[in-house]
């Protein structure tokens, strides 16, 4: 995606690496289909000495983890620990996601249907990445609505540890639940109980294709109330 220097490509990559997520977004790793199954029927969250903590069972052996140290494991420090909290907020309203869609499209707000190029793009490679979700792939469901709309330029910051926490714990608790975020799991798993997994799941490149019609906000300006609506001839991406 860099290779290509394309301006709204590099405006993506830019607003992921100012929410300090570009490494995860471009990070690969298999993964083990058992242990992953494993940890989601087993996890369930608690405290220790006052701390967050996460507690699973992989193969018979329960393992435990405090938020601190999960933290670490993906690289994030204090600096991301203060910054707000997605899910101490309720979901985004739709009325609050017009800004993400042309004037004609705002009907749509809260679907995957109508949304600027910008946030489609990005909706794709988040799903496939740090919001994944199961049930109907054509809505924008729950906090990843606030994920997406921070990534709008200018957006707030906040603290993604917590977001991927929270999301897991969502996830363990939801009864149509789906083995999401394996990829990071398996790091956070092999470093916890000091054993190298073999892996039976590939962790593919995304290759989300891009519209021939790329439709777009006028330059700077991302409202519903814009007065016109640009549009360029693009062609599809690959990551790599």
């Amino acid at each position: 995606m860099e290779r290509a220097n394309d301006p709204m490509f590099n405006e993506i990559i830019n607003a992921c690496a100012s929410k300090r997520i570009k490494k995860l977004m471009g990070f690969r790793n298999d993964w083990n289909k058992e242990i992953i199954a494993q940890f989601y029927a087993t996890v369930y969250f608690g405290y220790i000495d006052g701390e967050r903590a996460m507690f699973w069972m992989t193969e018979g052996t329960l393992y435990r983890i405090t938020y601190p140290r999960f933290a670490r494991v993906f690289g994030f420090g204090q600096n991301d620990a203060n910054c707000p909290k997605l899910h101490l907020q309720s979901p985004l309203p739709v009325e609050e996601m017009k800004f993400m869609y042309p004037r004609g499209q705002v009907h749509n707000a809260g679907k995957v249907a109508g949304l600027y190029t910008y946030y489609s793009i990005l909706n794709r490679l988040l799903r496939k990445t740090i919001t994944p979700r199961g049930g109907n792939p054509a809505d924008i469901s729950l906090h990843a609505r606030n994920f997406l709309a921070t990534l709008r330029p200018g957006g707030p910051d906040f603290c993604v540890g917590d977001f991927i926490w929270e999301e897991i714990k969502y996830i363990s608790k939801n009864p149509l639940k789906i083995c999401g975020y394996a990829p990071y799991l398996m790091i956070m798993i092999e470093k916890v109980t000091k054993t190298k997994y073999g892996t039976d799941a590939r962790h593919e490149r995304l290759r989300p294709s891009v519209p021939k019609q790329r439709v777009m906000p006028s330059p700077h300006r991302y409202s519903e109330n814009e007065d016109e609506i640009e549009t360029e001839e693009g062609g599809a991406y690959q990551q790599t």
